[in-house]
């Protein structure tokens, strides 16, 4: 591709490269997937103050006759006019208008919208009524700048659209998280053969443990399939806030908790044979897709998911890993079997060798690219 092409980046808080969780971890990663792409890219991004002289160059850009291809932006779990470090709506549309100005000067705009928890009432409880009702009008009064804008929505899955009120549905498509840059070597690969004389089946889980995380019936399954062992990767705090429901349902002597983020990762990769995301189902696991899945992918690990998830439904699509029911008795029959013919386990492997290329970063940036307009050429 060649270094002419622009595009404006735009995300209404700092980017924070020293934070690792997954909310700053793909606004990052999808910014170097358009450099990668040989996009030069003009940046929009930082407190209020910071967007306001940054969307001033570009309105300059625009008006000098500069070509910009499109402007995409990754949005935040709160609407862009609260993103200040008080939370107060000081600059209400400043981020709209500036869409808005973009589109009507023939630059499309396209937002992530990140999720919709504020939709689902388990997920308000404990919210001062009067701060939650300011809340619904904030979320439902930007979703309606956006559709009056013309943007269009990116949304983790297409099965999110039924959620997201106020914007059209043919103005929304799916752009899931990608799979992260991984060095040969550092793939998965070296865990057990699953034999019974090469050790035990090594299960990981990578994530957080708190209520749309339930891991019972997949820790009850270990207990009950001889030569299985298990590792809870989670953060301090959410095993210290759930250690009295879990530490009972641990297999005896066959489950690791620890606590690692970033290339401490890596070792648990290299001995894990399958990936974990065996969560209980809820409505939100209906559309949600957890970053991990991807990096699963990235590190050859199979994915053990539930059957009526957004999760299973994209493990049974690309055909990497296995989908159950949420049932204990199915997961353990799973494990035992799979200790017994380790093939399957390497036939999943080479599947998601096959797989990977269209699930990275980079391609999620040519599919921003191609959806808003452009013509995108693989580097």
């Amino acid at each position: 591709m060649s270094a002419d092409r622009l595009m404006v980046f735009h995300a209404p808080f700092p980017l924070q490269p020293d934070r690792v969780a997954a909310s700053m971890l793909r606004p990052l990663a999808m910014r170097r997937a358009f450099a990668d792409l040989g996009y030069r890219i003009m940046e929009v991004t930082g407190y209020a103050a910071q967007r306001r002289r940054a969307m001033a160059r570009v309105w300059a850009a625009i008006a000098a006759g500069e070509r910009i291809e499109f402007v995409y932006s990754e949005n935040a779990t709160i609407p862009n006019a609260l993103t200040e470090p008080l939370h107060l709506p000081v600059h209400p549309v400043l981020d709209a208008a500036f869409f808005r100005h973009c589109q009507r000067s023939g630059v499309p705009v396209g937002v992530f919208y990140r999720d919709v928890y504020w939709r689902f009432p388990r997920f308000r409880e404990g919210i001062n009524p009067i701060l939650e009702a300011g809340l619904q009008v904030a979320y439902r009064s930007e979703l309606m700048a956006f559709d009056k804008a013309g943007l269009h929505l990116f949304l983790p899955s297409r099965a999110m659209a039924r959620h997201v009120p106020h914007v059209d549905p043919a103005r929304m498509s799916a752009l899931p998280p990608g799979a992260p840059d991984v060095e040969p070597g550092d793939a998965c690969g070296n865990g057990s053969d699953g034999s019974d004389d090469g050790g035990d089946l090594e299960l990981l889980f990578v994530g957080v443990l708190q209520d749309n995380y339930r891991l019972d019936a997949c820790l009850q399954a270990v207990s009950r399939a001889p030569g299985t062992r298990v590792t809870l990767c989670v953060r301090q705090e959410t095993w210290e806030e759930t250690r009295e429901h879990y530490t009972p349902l641990l297999p005896a002597g066959r489950a690791d908790v620890v606590h690692r983020s970033g290339s401490d990762l890596l070792p648990l990769y290299e001995r894990a044979d399958l990936g974990v995301l065996f969560t209980e189902p809820n409505p939100y696991w209906d559309f949600a897709v957890p970053y991990k899945l991807y990096e699963y992918l990235a590190h050859e690990l199979p994915v053990i998911a539930v059957r009526g998830t957004q999760t299973g439904r994209l493990v049974e699509e690309m055909r990497i890993g296995w989908v159950l029911d949420y049932d204990t008795d199915a997961l353990s029959g799973l494990l035992r079997r799979l200790r017994e013919v380790p093939e399957e386990i390497e036939a999943v492997r080479r599947r998601m060798r096959q797989v990977l290329p269209d699930q990275t970063w980079r391609a999620r940036a040519r599919t921003v690219a191609q959806v808003l307009g452009g013509t995108e050429r693989k580097p």
